[in-house]
């Protein structure tokens, strides 16, 4: 069974959670798990942005970059002043996931697909244009250092990663885009990722999440008959500049 948006969300929130112990088990504490509902939405939004100049971010980008959203995992992490690394899945025409690391220091985007036969380099380089050119102009819009040294939005680079083990059986890119982006977190290689060791590693992360994750506002922010989830009480429709 291939993993849908409810499984994405409440694993990227167990991820999240872990990264707020003491001692934190990944690498660096300067990463940002984003929730794959402001991933979509991003992606949704972004044909707005490139067709006008006058486009402006809503409350609920702002509230992203601060840490203040999701609410149920709220870290209060800023973007750039406390944060180098985002680390997010990419639903590709709502048949295939991907992980991407947007790194803020370099600015570059790093895409990881499970199964690299699906697309073009040029094809999936098109797919993750909005994060290439959102992520920097969200930063200029609220980084005053951004604005003061005129760094500027140009889109971030684009490098495509190949190393990532292949999903040759149907179903499981989800999981494994789950386990890519928790080996970044960790700083480790992919060993033991496989076709063969699916059934292994999908009983692990489901355990996992029952056991990590105890506040059910996680689970209570997805609709079980339906994959479109609203954020509450933010709202990240843009408007125009007046």
């Amino acid at each position: 069974m291939s993993l849908v948006l409810q499984h994405m969300v409440t694993c990227m929130h167990m991820f999240r959670i872990r990264g707020t112990q003491t001692p934190s088990p990944y690498k660096t504490d300067r990463i940002a798990f984003l929730d794959p509902l402001f991933v979509s939405m991003w992606a949704f939004e972004f044909p707005k942005m490139e067709a006008s100049n006058q486009w402006v971010f809503g409350e609920g980008y702002f509230e992203t970059y601060v840490g203040r959203l999701p609410k149920y995992g709220m870290t209060n992490k800023v973007w750039v002043d406390d944060v180098d690394t985002l680390l997010f899945p990419y639903n590709l025409d709502n048949n295939h996931w991907v992980a991407i690391e947007a790194d803020l220091v370099q600015r570059r985007l790093r895409v990881y697909d499970s199964i690299n036969s699906g697309r073009t380099d040029e094809s999936l380089q098109k797919k993750c244009k909005p994060f290439a050119k959102m992520i920097p102009r969200l930063i200029q819009a609220y980084n005053r250092r951004y604005k003061d040294e005129h760094i500027g939005a140009a889109a971030f680079s684009y490098y495509r990663v190949k190393t990532l083990p292949q999903n040759y059986q149907q179903g499981d890119c989800g999981v494994y885009t789950l386990k890519c982006l928790e080996c970044i977190a960790l700083g480790v290689n992919y060993t033991g990722l496989c076709d063969a060791a699916m059934p292994s590693i999908r009983m692990k992360l489901a355990a996992d999440v029952f056991d990590e994750v105890p506040d059910r506002d996680c689970f209570l922010q997805l609709d079980a008959t339906s994959e479109t989830v609203d954020y509450p009480e933010a709202e990240f429709n843009s408007g125009s500049k007046s």
